[in-house]
């Protein structure tokens, strides 16, 4: 817990820097968000597709474990995905992340953290 005052500040300066000001900066970054939302969709597919063997009894027990990690990783999205629905929370999103990261707490998704290089 080393984080000081200056951290939380510089994680917002950065992250107001980065908003998107011209059309193009606009279009990356909902082609980001597009990607972001469609290997999330892969993740529920694959999900429903081990659950679906695993009813018929022909799923494997690494399947079943790959499965378990893909669900922890759909609960933090949709813990994400919910907070992300409060409106203002984009202003707060940069602080939100540094104390997730100091009480070590897994709060920005990781198709999201890979995508927009958080």
């Amino acid at each position: 817990m080393n984080t000081k005052p200056y951290d939380y500040f510089k994680a917002m300066t950065d992250a107001y820097t980065a908003f998107p000001k011209t059309p193009e900066d606009v279009k990356v970054v909902l082609e980001k968000t597009k990607k972001v939302v469609d290997e999330e969709a892969a993740k529920v597919k694959k999900i429903i597709s081990v659950c679906n063997k695993a009813a018929t009894g022909n799923a494997s027990v690494n399947e079943m474990a790959e499965a378990k990690d893909i669900t922890k990783d759909l609960f933090v999205t949709a813990r994400f995905t919910a907070v992300m629905a409060i409106p203002g929370t984009v202003f707060v999103l940069p602080v939100l992340s540094k104390v997730a990261d100091e009480f070590d707490f897994e709060f920005v998704p990781k198709s999201v953290k890979k995508e927009f290089a958080i």
